[in-house]
């Protein structure tokens, strides 16, 4: 048995759009996703939701930020193409979210990114511990969840993989910008189908 390993955020519905899905569970602290791994049968078309948490704060210029989120949906790519991950319900179609492969807990947003660029965004916003409804003090990081409607068809060769990324933008006030991150978001492992006996 071989191994596919993906590591891991306008027209839509031109293959199996996926349905949004909804935040649950607990916080993945300090960072991460759950599940963080994920195994698929090749040639079978499967539904997961993926929850995850983004980090609380970060440090930049000797202060302690506590920045927004902004994941760009048009990022959405596979490191490896149409090899190893297409679309649910097709044999070749590219990943990405226009054509249904990922739905966001919430609909992206067509914004002013920095000065005279606009993008679609799904943005998340940096709770209050008092939003969050957690004591004063403790971690009360941005969350969310993203639906993948995807399907392996060929297992990578053996020790590698493939990899989803996206391009995600932490951001305190439009006018203070941290860069641009390109972030790796999960695995998703598919087999392949066992032989006959």
């Amino acid at each position: 048995m071989r191994l596919l390993v993906v590591l891991v955020v306008g027209l839509y519905g031109l293959y199996a759009q996926c349905g949004s899905c909804a935040i649950s569970g607990s916080p993945i602290l300090p960072q991460g996703f759950d599940p963080s791994s994920i195994t698929l049968t090749v040639g079978q078309d499967t539904e997961v939701v993926i929850q995850f948490t983004l980090p609380d704060m970060a440090q930049q210029f000797g202060l302690t930020l506590y920045p927004n989120y902004a994941i760009y949906v048009d990022s959405l790519r596979m490191a490896g193409g149409d090899n190893y991950v297409v679309v649910k319900g097709t044999t070749s179609t590219p990943v990405s979210y226009r054509n249904g492969a990922f739905a966001f807990d919430q609909d992206p947003r067509y914004k002013q990114v920095r000065s005279g660029v606009s993008a679609w965004v799904v943005v998340y916003r940096n709770p209050s511990p008092s939003e969050a409804g957690v004591p004063s003090g403790q971690p009360s990081p941005p969350r969310g969840c993203v639906r993948a409607c995807i399907k392996g068809i060929q297992p990578t060769p053996a020790g590698t993989g493939d990899s989803l990324y996206i391009v995600l933008r932490a951001f305190v006030d439009p006018n203070s910008v941290i860069p641009f991150l390109v972030r790796r978001i999960l695995s998703f492992v598919p087999l392949s189908p066992p032989k006959a006996k």
